[in-house]
């Protein structure tokens, strides 16, 4: 499309903030996705230190004790999630309402070093690596016609050059995770998860938008060990805080 078009058609049908929701004003090139407070905000959240190590969350090696059970040797993650940081919760909820093709690619983009950092440290080349996505319910995607964690991973899988595959899907019905304990969250999950077929990759990176217990990628990183697979790298735009 010509800039001048562009321009009329951003005139007509103005951009909208990624981070506040706010309309943009019209763009001769390419519209930008955050207005000029939200795109230093989220500069700002991006140097959020991790509790425990003290290193930015992009740069944060800390893996929570069950995934590491699980057999998750790394969690890549951006930020973290909770009312404060309201770039990255912005951003997250507008993906699991719609569609938001440019929004995933620019948090795929984000996300890149950090993946291709984790699967160094699991001396693990892109070759012998596959992504994965954890399913969403199908109510949910039924009700909003997107699955995030889906789109997420599709384009870190464009980012990154490793293929994709849908191979981990869910065999029933679950209830909403978001109001349950850690334990609830855990066994709301039991035999909640199958594969399609055994990856064919030494390593797997498993793709989803919030951990918050890490009761979901736990649960689909045990399915994977139990197949064969040998490294697991999790990855998720944010990270809940454990509340003190």
């Amino acid at each position: 499309m010509s800039g001048r078009l562009s321009f009329l058609r951003h005139l007509i049908f103005p951009p909208r903030c990624a981070g506040c929701g706010a309309c943009l004003p019209p763009a001769h090139d390419e519209e930008p996705l955050f207005c000029g407070e939200c795109e230093r905000t989220w500069e700002r959240e991006l140097r959020a230190q991790c509790p425990q190590c003290h290193a930015d969350y992009p740069d944060c090696d800390c893996v929570p004790h069950e995934m590491k059970k699980a057999g998750i040797s790394h969690l890549v993650k951006l930020v973290p999630y909770g009312e404060q940081y309201k770039v990255a919760r912005h951003m997250i909820l507008s993906m699991k309402g719609a569609p938001r093709d440019r929004l995933a690619a620019f948090l795929a983009k984000e996300q890149s070093e950090g993946v291709l950092r984790a699967l160094e440290r699991c001396e693990c080349e892109k070759k012998d690596a596959l992504i994965l996505s954890f399913p969403r319910n199908k109510r949910a995607v039924r009700r909003y016609g997107v699955d995030q964690a889906r789109e997420l991973a599709l384009a870190l899988s464009r980012e990154i050059e490793i293929p994709y595959s849908a191979l981990l899907r869910r065999r029933k019905h679950t209830k909403t995770q978001k109001k349950l304990s850690q334990k609830e969250r855990t066994l709301n999950l039991v035999n909640a998860l199958a594969l399609d077929a055994v990856p064919q990759a030494r390593c797997v990176i498993l793709v989803d938008d919030i951990v918050t217990t890490g009761a979901s990628v736990s649960a689909a990183a045990g399915i994977l060990r139990a197949a064969g697979v040998s490294k697991i790298v999790a990855v998720c735009v944010a990270q809940t805080q454990k509340k003190k």
